[in-house]
């Protein structure tokens, strides 16, 4: 405002009408009445962004100078209210919201002057959208080094990437793609990029593929290739670079380059799903764009380009979805660049059908035999051992030979390198030059199934300062069972219960649930007694909690897990209705039965149980609750959106609580009077137990992660879905116990076996065991645990699943995408799915 006085002054300006009406005759009009301007002037309110800012000065009858020092004023203004922590009002009502150094509440959106710089009831302005897009590039550069860091693809120095125009009909003609329209349709080169011409699509490197990228009138660029040829090497790559460039760039340059991001299209149905709708599901898996603020958000993102969208896995879609894709990305990809992956042979028989629209179609080239020789010889001694020189030699002069043949993709390449490492003893295989014998080795097909066949071995393979945690056969063993059981390419640690057929599923969790319960409650048991139990009394406190609690706890989750994540129905919206009543009849009814029949505090508990799983299960399917989650407790306390789930949620399983045990009263013939009682008693409690802890650890909160740039990699996302839900879990429990402690004159209980015992004791060991029971049971990562146990005990495979996922992993037999785990290569995965 200090400058806008100086530029009023300099010359002597003094009609706020004069300033208006030139400001609406300049070529960037203001828009701006005499009363908004004034607003303006006395520092009332703000420009709207920093080009209404310049206008404004140059109004004043400042010139290009005085315009851009208050544009670059303005935005760094703004960008320091990102970076500071600060207490500001929410919008709409009283009260602060807390901001941590991102700008970001807990909600993870920007509640600093929601009107100017965040997001309101008509989104986010300009400034908003540039802080959010560059915390996801942040997001997204250290999501990216570290797969490409597990792939492989930063030491050593990677393969070089070699493309060429493709001659296969996978496109239209390449003049659809680089000529520019007026119309609004096509997108001028990015910043540090000039126009891209027909002769500049004919060959390059990967420096030329940024370039293709960057200045690509169309914005649609499509990476063929052949089985291993490296397309999603060098689809992380190209990222890698496109963030890099966009880093490098001045502030004001910078807004105007996308931020990339790369999904696989396996579980993209174009028939049931727009692309834009499934692309803002898609973002949603994103830390910082979670819930439906983050939806919003990423649509907002999407809708002003603001981000681009690498698709790999067309060629994994199911045959008569992929053309379907295509024509849907050719009518609704229009605001955001796009770049798409695909092998060549089924790109080229979905383009038959429809191909995608201004695509300009490059496809990768095979490697070069000399710069495959010089990549092979990077790890190894100087002077060179006589087995690699051999190999080496023979790849670089018979181009012909079988070994020559199979060398031609990055796959097979880095499988040689990996499995003939100097040094590693793998049983079984011989020198480098072993690959020379042609007896052995007639042609290349028989290279390529050989460097499969011993990949996992050469992965587990002793080497120095890594111990070999598995016996012999057991990650082949393991791997080639998750081959088998994935139906995608995508292996979502939370879905794996899926592999198991739905009744077994019940069985082995209500079965395991039963255990933990009982155990939970008849250490409990011993604590409260001193030791002093008979063991079967001991035993008979450990069974009927295990029959009142556990059993409909996992039950109940069992069932949501079925509705959320298993078997979809492809038939009527009603039918899927009509199974959730039957299960939540059923359950109700199975679990409710012991609770009748034992009554008291055990009918309390079968309700409860029951109803806190349902209620879990309602909100996982209608509310997106189902998305993994990480313990909350400090930022965000003051968000409306969160208070109102907390309250949302005490009062549905409150309802749902009154609702059970007041059925379960008369059933016992406990009268109408006492039944109504006790529901209304059990909706005032869950309100006062459930809201406060769901709204303190923020479980149900339908929000983004704040400020969170960092990837939600497997390991992490399991440990804090474990430790929400112990909190949880814990938490409710506790205030249960007391609550049973203040209300009853007995121990609620009764885990002293009828002998002395403290009631508090009884109230806390109790609460604690029924604390521990439920969060256990109602983390997403309990049916994986039990159904790792189950495979265990039929498959032999490692009981920490998890673990051996990591390991695999480090050991470059695996990658991660976010939380989600991958084979090493696609290849790799049907290798051993068909050869197990």
């Amino acid at each position: 405002m200090e400058f806008y006085d100086q530029i009023h002054r300099e010359n002597q300006l003094r009609s706020l009408t004069e300033i208006t009406a030139r400001g609406n005759q300049s070529p960037m009009a203001l828009g701006l009445g005499t009363t908004a301007v004034n607003d303006i002037l006395t520092g009332k309110r703000q420009p709207v962004d920093e080009k209404q800012a310049a206008a404004l000065a140059r109004a004043l009858g400042g010139g290009t100078d005085e315009a851009e020092h208050v544009e670059k004023l303005f935005r760094s203004a703004r960008l320091d209210k990102y970076k500071r922590p600060a207490k500001t009002r929410e919008p709409g009502g009283p009260g602060t919201a807390e901001l941590d150094a991102t700008g970001l509440d807990g909600t993870g959106l920007n509640r600093t002057g929601l009107d100017r710089t965040g997001l309101d009831r008509t989104g986010l302005d300009r400034t908003g959208l540039d802080a959010i897009a560059n915390l996801l590039a942040d997001a997204m550069r250290k999501q990216w080094l570290t797969a490409a860091h597990d792939r492989g693809l930063l030491l050593p120095a990677p393969l070089p990437v070699r493309w060429r125009r493709s001659t296969e009909p996978v496109a239209g003609a390449v003049s659809q793609a680089t000529q520019f329209r007026d119309d609004g349709s096509s997108f001028d080169p990015l910043p540090g990029f000039t126009r891209v011409t027909a002769h500049r699509l004919r060959e390059g490197g990967r420096d030329g593929l940024l370039n293709v990228y960057g200045g690509l009138a169309s914005g649609r660029l499509i990476i063929a290739g052949g089985p291993g040829a490296g397309k999603s090497s060098a689809a992380v790559h190209l990222l890698l670079d496109a963030l890099g460039h966009r880093g490098r760039l001045m502030d004001h340059e910078r807004t105007k380059v996308p931020v990339p991001v790369l999904f696989t299209l396996g579980d993209w149905d174009p028939m049931a799903t727009p692309v834009v709708d499934w692309l803002s599901e898609k973002l949603g898996e994103i830390p910082l764009l979670r819930g439906r603020r983050g939806h919003r958000l990423g649509r907002e993102l999407l809708d002003q380009g603001r981000i681009s969208v690498f698709l790999d896995g067309l060629d994994e879609m199911p045959e008569p979805a992929r053309f379907r894709a295509l024509q849907a990305l050719s009518k609704d990809a229009t605001t955001f660049r796009l770049v798409l992956l695909s092998r060549t042979e089924e790109l080229a028989d979905a383009a038959g059908q429809h191909p995608l629209i201004g695509a300009a179609a490059v496809e990768l080239r095979p490697l070069d035999a000399k710069a495959t020789a010089e990549y092979l010889l990077r790890p190894v001694t100087d002077p060179v051992p006589q087995p690699w020189l051999a190999l080496t030699k023979t790849l670089t002069s018979q181009p012909d030979s079988p070994l020559a043949g199979a060398l031609t993709s990055p796959l097979d390449v880095t499988l040689l390198r990996d499995i003939y490492t100097p040094g590693l003893a793998v049983p079984g295989l011989g020198n480098v030059d072993e690959l020379l014998d042609t007896d052995r080795f007639p042609d290349a097909t028989s290279i390529t199934r050989h460097l499969r066949d011993y990949t996992v071995p050469a992965a587990y393979a002793p080497r120095p300062g890594q111990r070999t945690p598995y016996a012999e056969g057991t990650p082949h063993r393991t791997l080639a069972l998750i081959a088998r059981r994935l139906g995608s390419r995508d292996l979502a640690w939370w879905t794996i219960a899926t592999w198991l057929p739905g009744p077994l599923r019940i069985v082995i969790s209500c079965v395991a649930g039963m255990v933990v319960a009982g155990s939970c409650y008849g250490l409990a048991s011993l604590a409260v007694s001193g030791g002093r139990t008979w063991p079967l009394v001991w035993l008979e406190i450990a069974f009927w909690f295990a029959l009142i609690l556990g059993m409909p706890a996992s039950l109940a989750v069992t069932l949501a897990f079925t509705l959320t994540a298993g078997r979809k129905d492809a038939g009527p919206p009603y039918r899927a209705l009509v199974r959730m009543c039957v299960m939540v009849v059923f359950g109700a009814a199975l679990s409710l039965l012991p609770g009748v029949i034992l009554g008291g505090w055990s009918l309390s508990l079968s309700t409860f149980g029951f109803a806190f799983a349902v209620v879990y299960g309602i909100s996982a399917r209608t509310r997106g609750a189902a998305m993994l989650k990480s313990l909350s407790i400090r930022a965000g306390l003051g968000s409306a959106r969160r208070l109102g789930s907390a309250l949302l949620l005490g009062l549905l399983f409150g309802a749902a609580d009154g609702l059970f045990g007041l059925l379960a009263y008369l059933i016992q013939g406990g009268g109408v009077v006492p039944a109504v009682e006790y529901g209304i008693t059990g909706v005032v409690a869950c309100l006062l137990i459930i809201t406060p802890t769901a709204w303190l650890t923020g479980a149900f909160t339908d929000g983004p992660t704040s400020g969170r740039t960092d990837s939600a990699d497997p390991v992490r996302a399991w440990r804090d879905d474990f430790r929400l839900w112990l909190v949880v879990g814990v938490a409710i429990g506790v205030a249960s116990g007391i609550n049973g402690w203040l209300v009853y004159d007995t121990p609620v209980y009764g885990l002293a076996g009828g002998g002395p015992g403290s009631r508090l004791a009884d109230a806390l060991a109790g609460g604690l065991a029924l604390g521990i029971t439920s969060g256990l049971i109602l983390s997403r990562a309990w049916l994986t645990t039990v159904t790792q146990i189950w495979l265990t005990l039929r498959h032999r495979t490692p009981l920490r699943l998890g673990r051996f996922l990591d390991d695999c992993r480090r050991r470059h037999l695996l990658r991660t995408v976010g939380p989600i785990y991958q084979f090493r290569h696609a290849e790799l995965q049907d290798h051993l799915r068909e050869r197990p």
